[in-house]
């Protein structure tokens, strides 16, 4: 089984880069208009949302150890292995910044900040990364 998840997490890696390039063509961005203050809350909110999510896990949930992230399991299961789920997320949105960083330069300003939009989400999940694994340590296995 494991195999499999190997295959689904490196799918979901190509469709990240694929969904970011494909995220800054002409027609998808003509209604949009992202700026530095999104970007801003981005990179806050995210944090918050995740430190809440793991913190609700194992508080009511009964979560009582927190598994570190590998390529074998299910990433799509955020209530029973939250690492899992924002191991990949980060590498999902790091593959769709890498993508739509290969048209941003084309697509002007709206693309320039639809690009830092994504870099705020992997700023934004980073550091999530780093305060989940400095809060949550004693849980970690």
């Amino acid at each position: 089984m494991s195999r499999i998840w190997y295959i689904v997490n490196a799918c979901l890696l190509v469709l990240g880069l694929l969904g970011g390039y494909a995220s800054l063509a002409p027609e998808s961005i003509s209604g949009s208009n992202p700026d530095a203050v999104l970007c801003l809350l981005v990179i806050v909110i995210i944090p918050v949302v995740f430190i809440g999510g793991i913190h609700y896990g194992t508080a009511r949930l009964g979560l009582r150890e927190l598994h570190t992230p590998s390529w074998e399991r299910n990433p799509l299961l955020f209530w029973y292995d939250p690492l899992q789920f924002l191991f990949v997320a980060t590498l999902v949105c790091f593959a769709a910044t890498i993508g739509s960083g290969f048209r941003s330069w084309l697509a002007g300003w709206v693309g320039f900040w639809i690009f830092g939009l994504y870099c705020s989400m992997v700023i934004g999940l980073v550091i999530a990364r780093i305060l989940i694994y400095r809060l949550f340590r004693s849980r970690i296995m």
